[in-house]
């Protein structure tokens, strides 16, 4: 008997850059993993969840007018952020000749935008623990998108977190404040230094016509590295699967 798990991942991400939800998943390499089985059970993808615990001492975050609470969802969402960013490393790193998951967000390979992508997630596998964290309790708002959380790149390393951020709702298959941290942590120079041309999936998926702009949008690079994340989730459970 054969039983298919599907791991919807992120759908909800439009979700932390656009007013409105989702109309469609992120699908085929960039999000909807099928995996087949020969149990008769049904595979959950909450066994694969992302854990709710605290970040190890040795990561310290610097905080600022953050209250306890705020601190750890803070320190929640930086572990997410950078294991995202080292999944996408190791994708990059394992497909130097572009891959289809590199293609869907930022089209046809070139050799410099491949370097440069390669730099914004090699450098966000570490980079996030070492900025300082500013509760702040106003954040000015971009058009008509709310704006959760931006980088304040005249001063380098300082991460302000706007008040929608606590507002995000839990997402069961991704984590919308990694989403963020990611998205925007791309504008700090020694990332990227690159901006948000748009937001969420539908805007960011139209700019792969014009792959340096999708380059230079923050959000390209986030739903890339959350992708890369949940491909590595199919091979592992694959892996275990064969084993």
């Amino acid at each position: 008997m054969f039983i298919t798990a599907a791991f919807v991942l992120f759908t909800a991400l439009l979700a932390s850059a656009d007013s409105t939800p989702p109309s469609m998943p992120i699908n085929g390499p960039a999000g909807i993993v099928h995996v087949t089985g020969a149990e008769g059970k049904h595979s959950s993808f909450e066994k694969t969840k992302v854990s709710s615990k605290a970040v190890s001492p040795s990561m310290r975050l610097s905080y600022h007018a953050c209250k306890g609470e705020e601190q750890k969802q803070i320190a929640r969402a930086v572990k997410e952020a950078q294991k995202y960013a080292k999944a996408a490393y190791q994708h990059l790193k394992s497909n130097p000749n572009g891959s289809e998951l590199l293609h869907h967000w930022f089209g046809g390979f070139d050799p410099e935008r491949y370097q440069s992508i390669l730099k914004s997630s090699s450098t966000l596998r570490k980079l996030p623990q070492t900025w300082e964290y500013q509760c702040v309790h106003f954040c000015p708002t971009v058009g008509n998108n709310t704006r959760y959380a931006w980088a304040n790149t005249e001063r380098p390393g300082t991460f302000n977190i706007c008040p929608a951020f606590w507002e995000l709702p839990p997402a069961k298959n991704s984590n919308l404040k990694a989403f963020n941290i990611i998205q925007e942590g791309t504008h700090f120079r020694e990332v990227l230094g690159i901006e948000n041309h748009v937001y969420g999936y539908s805007n960011s998926l139209k700019l792969v016509t014009s792959p340096e702009m999708a380059r230079t949008n923050g959000p390209n690079h986030a739903y890339f590295f959350l992708a890369a994340w949940g491909e590595e989730v199919k091979n592992n459970l694959k892996s275990a699967w064969l084993s």
